[in-house]
């Protein structure tokens, strides 16, 4: 799941994906990866999948609802943090033990 998660975010790069989406695709791949694995079925992820794209592609477009776009839109949670590269990868690190 976790490689997948990261396939996805790499094939999305070029439509505006940053590595500020990389904890929402590896969760998403993760929940929908367990979902096909509890339901031994592909509909139940498919059928998930159609609804987060019906939430998330209009945010693209005309960025609505709101809070979907502040998401998508998000800055690195690095930015501002450090200036050298521990600096930031702790502020990583803290970011994800903390939430």
């Amino acid at each position: 799941m976790l490689i997948v998660g990261t396939m996805f975010w790499v094939a999305h790069l070029d439509h505006g994906i940053t590595v500020t989406h990389l904890p929402f695709q590896m969760s998403a791949s993760i929940a929908l990866g367990l979902l096909a694995y509890l339901t031994r079925s592909l509909i139940p992820p498919m059928i998930a999948h159609a609804g987060g794209d019906v939430l998330l592609v209009p945010s693209y477009f005309f960025h609505q609802p709101e809070f979907a776009w502040k998401a998508l839109s998000a800055r690195p949670i690095w930015e501002g943090v450090g200036s050298t590269f521990s600096e930031k990868l702790f502020a990583i690190i803290a970011w994800v033990f903390l939430f």
